[in-house]
């Protein structure tokens, strides 16, 4: 008897999963590297090369399998039943035009059919084709008048827990199409920037109390993102001035944290052309470079444990956690050529403005907590924002403004460090600065 997990054959047991290989030498580091189909598909997988893991044919965006479950185009699974022996439309663009004719039975007690898609029929040009044996559909339409996902990352659940999610692969939504993750609970693609406490983009908030608003800063200057009692967060601002432009165009590119008698650096290092697959991270505790693998849950810790970073990626994406205090998820991101036109950021070949996107989580805050994201954890906190327009701006500049990225100095600082630090004075904060060069080495010096 053939061993399971060798290619299928008609002797096989059915429910042995069998094993296919990546054949896109596009995909170097994946190519002909070999993988067992998932337990929801164990004979029917492909490998998608880009991610480098298995996946069911039904689950990839485009579907239309079984009872007939669809995946849309923006990742998500939903049912139509429909009725047995009735036409409907699954696809109608200005050139191409796909129905399908249902197959089915209802059984004893349903009030609905079981139906199936048996033929379609697909009208394109002035050219007409059809099948007529119950389909397992995967459409993957090259152009469309409506907006297209061609352009979307594709991002999978990495957690073996959830095993109804774990491999699947679905495409960033339309809102995010290169920023996004999967909640493997949900398992579903969900935007990176839309929860409370992100800071994204030209700075995009989203404040402990949900509200969105922007703040800009200015370029090249270091500003206080949350200050609280032993939590002190600074951002560095870098942008440009765009033609005709009152104010600057800023991205966070690096943030410095202070807590305990502790420093943190994470930035983003400069970068002229962009490639996914190349580390663009710069990271340094209490003074010294942190070199993680890039490979997907590489981990480091610090010898006194005080707190854990782990790629969430193969490259530029992070998370960090200090026990009891936050934890935080930076990911490096450029500016598209698309995005800047868009924009009218006016991004050059030399420079793709490689910066942070940051999501926060906080584990304790007082009640007095400030700065431009923290303010809005705090109590009786009411926005300053105008709510309602298409793009609520923060002021403050002033309050905010730090005369460096370890410095707590900024007018609503809040920060005194940990009883030890404070007393046995093991923090001066500005004994040490860091930032990345434009090579892209961290350089940390007092």
């Amino acid at each position: 008897m053939r061993r399971p997990g060798h290619h299928h054959h008609p002797f096989h047991c059915p429910d042995w999963p069998v094993s296919q290989a990546c054949w896109s030498r596009q995909n170097p580091s994946c190519y002909l590297m070999r993988f067992y189909c998932p337990p929801q598909c164990p004979t029917d997988c492909i490998i998608d090369c880009a991610s480098c893991r298995p996946v069911c044919h039904c689950n990839r965006p485009g579907g239309a399998c079984q009872d007939p479950c669809f995946v849309g185009g923006d990742g998500i699974t939903f049912y139509f039943h429909w009725k047995k022996d009735k036409d409907s439309g699954l696809v109608s663009d200005a050139n191409l035009h796909i129905n399908a004719h249902f197959v089915g039975k209802q059984v004893a007690g349903m009030s609905r059919d079981f139906a199936w898609v048996q033929p379609i029929a697909v009208l394109f040009d002035d050219h007409q084709m059809g099948a007529d044996k119950v389909l397992l559909l995967i459409f993957i339409f090259i152009s469309m008048a409506a907006e297209s996902v061609s352009g979307c990352k594709r991002v999978a659940c990495r957690r073996r827990e959830f095993k109804g999610c774990h491999g699947i692969v679905h495409n960033c939504p339309a809102a995010c199409p290169e920023t996004c993750k999967i909640d493997c609970r949900t398992c579903k693609p969900v935007c990176y920037c839309d929860k409370p406490g992100a800071v994204c983009d030209d700075p995009r908030f989203i404040g402990g109390d949900g509200i969105t608003f922007y703040f800009h800063g200015q370029k090249d200057r270091d500003f206080c993102l949350v200050s609280d009692t032993n939590l002190h967060i600074n951002g560095h601002f870098i942008g440009k001035r765009g033609d005709g432009m009152k104010r600057d165009f800023t991205w966070v590119q690096s943030i410095g944290v202070l807590f305990d008698d502790h420093k943190l650096f994470i930035g983003a290092k400069k970068v002229a052309q962009w490639d996914d697959s190349i580390d663009q991270l710069a990271i340094a505790f209490d003074g010294e470079p942190v070199f993680l693998p890039t490979k997907e849950e590489a981990q480091w810790a610090p010898a006194a444990s005080v707190l854990t970073i782990t790629r969430s990626g193969r490259a530029n994406e992070i998370v960090v956690e200090a026990a009891n205090k936050f934890k935080m998820t930076a990911k490096v991101v450029p500016i598209g050529k698309e995005e800047s036109r868009i924009h009218n950021y006016g991004i050059t070949d030399d420079d793709c403005f490689a910066h942070l996107d940051l999501g926060f989580k906080f584990y304790s805050m007082s009640g007095s907590v400030h700065g431009v994201l923290g303010q809005t954890y705090a109590d009786n906190y009411r926005s300053r924002a105008v709510v309602g327009v298409k793009m609520p701006v923060l002021g403050g500049d002033r309050e905010f403004l730090s005369s460096g990225l370890f410095a707590a100095d900024c007018a609503v600082a809040r920060f005194k460090g940990s009883e030890r630090a404070v007393m046995e004075g093991a923090v001066d904060h500005e004994d040490i600065q860091c930032k990345s060069s434009f090579t892209g080495r961290v350089i940390c010096k007092k």
